[in-house]
């Protein structure tokens, strides 16, 4: 397929925009309207940021992160808060909102979306060469013991998993899974993070790692792969498959981890492959994944199946697009109890610093909201935009844009130099989690998604990082690596 031109980008992109705004325009206008300045912003914010999403589905780099990352606010957040706030119908009915509530949570949309949008212009063409330069630099190594050690700690931290729920609770169907974790054993956000989503992430992302060293080392080294390399993954693919047993997990999983594999193998993210990929995403949120919420809570006693199919209005007003509606919880509860000033943000940050050492440790931002708001049940979500809010105001929400954007930018550049490398690579196996996993992350609470995700980043940075450490403490100049790898690029 020719490379599109930048006008003809841009026209696409207008076009696809304007058919979701006029969509939207009359999702609004089929009752009267609610919030009216609120609907406002939040229509010309989804015109944005479909027209982003295109024009990054468009663009000559094969580059996914920020893609997913508009994907999630446009149509898991922006066109949900639209449809709940024009026609003030909100799943969790426990508080009442006004209009100044209503227009800050949007203008804190907005700011953080604004910004998100410059964050991104900050990071130049450059970039990509670096990020070249940086993954061409990085499989100089074979990294066999770091690896081999991640791999391992992925293996201890699956069969724990497995001794804590046992085969029976992790073997089952969503509907059962959440039952027992979250009613039976009654576990926060907080703990689920750390004892079930940071296992299940650790062992994902060993298996890729063991599949990665399999593929390079059975040419550069066939003894160490037939002794470690074979057999991590053959120990690892078993526990991948309890531990992330699919019926068991949240759609959101399951995209996560079908995406990571289909970025880490699929050789060619071209234009038209990634806006298949927008609009197959489009199609399946509103069929596929209401089908498979549908079939994970199915009683045949009580109805057919077909009419537990929601029509998309009202689909959108259920609890799994909650983001905006979280936003304004947030707004309203600084109204109540003011600002946090930093301290979820460092909670979040030194999540490993126990509370027993630290009183003042901050609790997952959902579940404080929904408690001092007096919801029944506080295992909320809190999007990002709201949790830079609650710590520093519009000022948090703008500049926790700013870096947004300019990260996932970064992301988009060593994703496209991943992919153009023509191989399976570290830097490319790392982007691919962090994509797939964006609309779980940006849903949030932070405090939750560090739980899992943090420990394993810095064991990855470990990994990324070893033959750097390993000059630098043991002057070892190879890295790791006795002899340079066989190149076939």
């Amino acid at each position: 397929m020719p490379m599109l031109s930048l006008p003809f980008r841009i026209l696409i992109a207008g076009l696809f925009a304007t058919l979701c705004f006029t969509a939207a325009i009359v999702i609004v206008f089929q009752a009267r309207p609610q919030y009216e300045i609120a609907s406002s912003i939040l229509i010309i914010c989804f015109f944005c940021t479909t027209f982003v999403l295109m024009l990054r589905a468009l663009e000559p780099l094969q580059a996914l992160p920020s893609i997913f990352c508009m994907f999630y606010f446009s149509f898991f957040y922006l066109l949900p808060g639209l449809v709940q706030v024009s026609s003030n119908t909100f799943q969790m009915a426990d508080v009442l909102y006004s209009d100044p509530v209503a227009t800050r949570a949007a203008l804190v949309t907005a700011g953080f979306l604004l910004c998100f949008f410059v964050g991104q212009q900050l990071v130049g063409r450059h970039r990509y060469d670096d990020a070249v330069a940086m993954i061409r630099k990085s499989e100089e190594s074979s990294r066999i013991v770091p690896i081999t050690l991640f791999c391992l700690t992925a293996i201890v931290l699956g069969l724990l998993c497995i001794k804590r729920f046992g085969l029976s609770v992790l073997l089952s169907t969503r509907g059962e899974f959440k039952s027992n974790i979250l009613d039976t054993l009654g576990m926060s956000q907080i703990q689920i993070g750390l004892l079930l989503s940071l296992p299940r992430c650790m062992v994902l992302v060993g298996l890729l790692l063991a599949i990665y060293a399999v593929r390079r080392w059975r040419h550069e080294r066939p003894a160490i792969n037939a002794l470690i390399g074979v057999p991590l993954v053959a120990t690892l693919t078993p526990i991948f498959l309890v531990v992330n047993y699919l019926p068991a997990l949240a759609r959101n999983w399951q995209f996560g981890i079908l995406l990571s594999f289909l970025i880490v193998f699929l050789k060619n993210w071209r234009p038209w492959i990634r806006v298949g990929l927008v609009v197959g995403m489009l199609l399946a949120m509103f069929s596929l994944f209401q089908w498979l919420n549908v079939l994970r809570h199915y009683d045949s006693s009580s109805s057919g199946l077909e009419e537990n199919i929601e029509d998309p209005i009202t689909y959108l007003k259920q609890m799994d697009f909650d983001g905006f509606q979280t936003t304004m919880n947030t707004v309203k509860h600084t109204d109540m109890y003011g600002y946090t000033y930093g301290n979820q943000l460092l909670s979040s940050m030194l999540f490993f610093v126990p509370r027993s050492i630290w009183k003042g440790k901050g609790e997952g931002t959902g579940i404080m909201v929904g408690r001092d708001l007096g919801y029944s049940m506080t295992n909320l979500s809190t999007p990002l935009p709201a949790e830079f809010y609650i710590d520093f105001s519009y000022a948090g929400a703008w500049l926790g844009g700013l870096f947004v954007g300019y990260l996932y930018r970064r992301m988009d550049y060593v994703c496209a130099a991943g992919v153009d490398y023509g191989k399976m690579n570290l830097y490319l196996i790392m982007v691919a989690i962090a994509t797939s996993y964006t609309i779980y992350g940006m849903r949030g609470t932070l405090l939750a998604l560090v739980n899992a995700f943090g420990p394993m980043a810095i064991l990855v940075f470990l990994v990324l990082k070893s033959p750097v450490l390993a000059r630098y403490l043991f002057g070892d100049k190879s890295g790791g690596s006795e002899r340079p790898p066989l190149q076939a690029r």
